[in-house]
């Protein structure tokens, strides 16, 4: 009695004052848990759901070492959502939560698609010891549909994408795809994080609203592409428009053109 008494105060005391939810995948529960650390849920999708609508910002803190899948489409609603990672006793202080992407097969179109994070209104989403990887093609030998990815269908004047000591596992899908963004900036910024590009088509930024980019790199940023070859963040990002002189024109790095 003492016990139910109690947890249901913490759940009020967070629904009123806090948008911070824990998530563990092995211990966690998405029927009985709150998302405090001593109950967590299970799922991240659980944890988006149970942030209160129009909310300013979203923290989610993954347990580290545990897989966490995205199976399923995940709306955001909120304007900032962070995700980090958070450990247990007895958890190495090394490792880090997974996240990783998974997709799925139209017979109608014959086409792959990925499940993802999408929303009106994000302006934000960030990352902290996050290690992340992109989907694979349900159905091998058939291309994705059109701007799948991770984080897709973002409809806002301006959008900010941050990374922070992460490993990007780029596979055969986007990483974010801004679907609708008429005025404003697209801004990146990676800190200290390793990039591994196993597809050449697959990119941080498929740019195909046109906006310009700005792209901050600070500390050290390992970029590895395909067959072992090293490259550059401007391999990133899709529809970089150049001039005559091959000189990007919609892309800031670093505040040099």
């Amino acid at each position: 009695m003492v016990e139910h008494v109690i947890r249901e105060f913490q759940y009020n005391q967070r629904i009123v004052s806090n948008q911070l939810f824990y998530v563990d995948s092995d211990k966690g529960d998405d029927t009985n848990g709150i998302g405090t650390r001593q109950y967590p849920f299970k799922t991240i999708k659980r944890a988006v759901e149970e942030c209160t609508p129009n909310s300013a910002s979203l923290s989610i803190s993954l347990r580290t070492g545990l897989d966490y899948f995205i199976d399923s489409d995940i709306p955001l609603s909120t304007k900032i959502v962070r995700f980090y990672k958070y450990t247990e006793p007895g958890d190495s202080p090394l490792c880090k939560p997974r996240l990783i992407n998974r997709s799925w097969f139209s017979t109608s179109d014959m086409m792959n698609y990925t499940y993802g994070f999408f929303g009106i209104g994000l302006t934000t989403i960030s990352f902290m010891n996050i290690d992340i990887q992109t989907a694979d093609p349900m159905s091998p030998g058939r291309p994705f549909k059109n701007g799948q990815g991770l984080i897709k269908g973002i409809d806002f004047s301006s959008y900010q994408l941050m990374f922070y000591q992460c490993n990007i596992n780029l596979r055969s899908s986007l990483l974010s795809y801004p679907e609708n963004i008429p005025s404003g900036v697209i801004d990146v910024s990676i800190y200290n994080s390793t990039i591994n590009v196993v597809n050449s088509n697959s990119y941080i930024v498929q740019n195909t609203c046109g906006r310009p980019v700005i792209i901050d790199v600070v500390d050290r940023c390992d970029i590895n592409l395909p067959n072992s070859g090293s490259g550059s963040i401007l391999d990133l990002v899709s529809d970089i428009v150049r001039d005559s002189n091959n000189v990007p024109r919609n892309i800031i790095c670093n505040g040099v053109i």
